[in-house]
């Protein structure tokens, strides 16, 4: 639904139990929805996993504006493909 979603602008999931599996599902609606500008997916349990299958989904959005990922389980690789994707 959210790949298709034409009015939704801030969707907030904290401590969700958002695992690696979720984020990549995530990662394919960022992908092809460009209404969402904010996603709040901070107190999960997503890893660096997770966090390349969000990266690849940001290449291709074009609206969202905020992502907050704060107290997931993101490390220094997961970190520094946001990094990139920012850099782009």
């Amino acid at each position: 639904a959210l790949e298709h979603n034409g009015t939704l602008q801030v969707l907030s999931l904290q401590n969700c139990g958002i695992n690696n599996d979720g984020a990549k599902l995530f990662g394919i609606c960022l992908s092809k929805n460009n209404t969402l500008e904010q996603l709040h997916l901070g107190h999960n349990y997503i890893a660096d996993n997770g966090a390349a299958a969000l990266v690849w989904g940001l290449e291709s959005n074009q609206g969202l504006r905020k992502l907050w990922l704060n107290h997931n389980n993101i490390q220094d690789n997961g970190a520094e493909l946001f990094g990139i994707c920012l850099a782009t």
